[in-house]
């Protein structure tokens, strides 16, 4: 989990200090609102990296790091407000978890030479050469990999039921862009601003999908649902729909392990019954990950997503690039990134700053003994445009 060029630079700063000195790292992350299931976990991993990491700095170093964890309740302008107040006490990286929130914060952050880093973004409208870090693929990667299975799967056309935000929109565009290659091809999404407009959307959706599968016949539609945890909602309420019933359902990484389907059985009902599949960012199953797993559980009882692993990374490799090139940071972390391997795998970056690694695995309910769970059906490498076969539970 070390970087090749850390431990000699680490020596380095160690004889050049000899009294403790603490780095103070901002952290504006989901506790409550829509992304609370993959914020409240992911501050368990920071809180966990906190005391690794200054175990370890301990033992080579006169440094100490601490991370100012703030809740941004989902909300863009409570994460830029948290943003400016850590930033006048001093404070100039930051981890960031949601696009909406790092969207919001970029412009300040651009003014004021503030580099963020994000364990979970993934707008690929934040893909730019600029001072945010963002250490997963972005949504073109997993765009390409939601269309790829679409055409494996045989599928001609696709409707959208997504957020009205700049994630929902920004994603669907990506899809329709890849899938995007008759003349005659028509985008449709349909979209919600909250919960209360979710019946209506699917009745508009439920109508759209009529017309379509008289066009190109039931087993050549598709339904792509984009939403953080109003999907249980649209689930549960979707089987009221009988057009909405007759054709395959997809859902991007947000939905892969939403534990909150499998925990309402008329989504999770519904989930099996339009085979759900959904692609995640896949990590590499290692001894460490798993035991840094134990660890957060220890603290957070319920399901650990791998966003909240990326977010153990993000402390480590944030930390350390500060504490080693400090002014420099902006330059020199992509270059360490490069360098770096964390519990993840390689941190390796593109030319936006995004990570450049990109293989998925899809994701789909299943129903054993009155028990819902996740399985995983195959795996697919952007880079090499290969499906492979895959069968677990998680």
């Amino acid at each position: 989990m070390r970087s090749k060029i850390l431990l000699s630079l680490i020596v380095i700063i160690t004889l050049l200090s000899c009294q403790k000195q603490v780095k103070r790292i901002g952290v504006s992350i989901a506790l409550s609102g829509d992304l609370d299931f993959y914020g409240k976990p992911a501050a368990e991993a920071i809180r966990l990296a906190q005391k690794d990491i200054n175990t370890y700095l301990n033992e080579v170093s006169a440094w100490q790091v601490e991370f100012r964890l703030e809740d941004n309740q989902t909300k863009g302008e409570q994460a830029l407000q948290i943003l400016k107040r850590q930033y006048a006490a001093g404070i100039d990286k930051f981890i960031i978890g949601s696009s909406e929130a790092l969207a919001a914060c970029a412009n300040f952050a651009a003014e004021n030479n503030i580099s963020l880093i994000s364990f979970m973004s993934t707008d690929p409208s934040l893909a730019q050469k600029d001072n945010i870090f963002r250490l997963c693929p972005n949504d073109n990667s997993e765009a390409k990999a939601i269309v790829k299975y679409m055409q494996k799967s045989g599928l001609q056309t696709f409707v959208a039921i997504r957020r009205a935000d700049s994630w929902g929109r920004n994603l669907s565009t990506a899809c329709h862009y890849y899938f995007q290659e008759e003349a005659n091809y028509v985008k449709q999404d349909v979209e919600y601003g909250n919960k209360a407009e979710i019946n209506s959307s699917l009745k508009v959706l439920n109508s759209i999908i009529k017309n379509k599968i008289i066009e190109y016949g039931q087993q050549n539609v598709c339904v792509l649902v984009l939403g953080f945890d109003e999907v249980v909602t649209i689930l549960k309420h979707a089987a009221n729909y009988p057009y909405l019933r007759r054709v395959q359902w997809l859902g991007c990484s947000a939905t892969a392990h939403n534990y909150g389907i499998l925990k309402t059985p008329q989504a999770a009902d519904f989930a099996v019954e339009v085979n759900l599949t959904s692609p995640l960012f896949a990590l590499s199953n290692t001894e460490e990950k798993s035991k840094i797993i134990e660890n957060i559980k220890k603290s957070y009882q319920q399901h650990i997503p791998d966003y909240a692993i990326i977010a153990y990374d993000a402390a480590w490799i944030t930390a350390m690039a500060d504490i080693i090139f400090k002014e420099d940071f902006e330059q020199k972390f992509p270059e360490y990134a490069s360098d770096y391997f964390g519990i993840t795998g390689n941190m390796e970056l593109d030319e936006s700053g995004d990570r450049k690694s990109a293989k998925y695995i899809y994701w789909q309910v299943t129903k054993n003994d009155n028990k819902y769970s996740f399985y995983s059906c195959c795996k697919y490498d952007v880079a090499t445009d290969e499906f492979t076969n895959s069968s677990g539970g998680q």
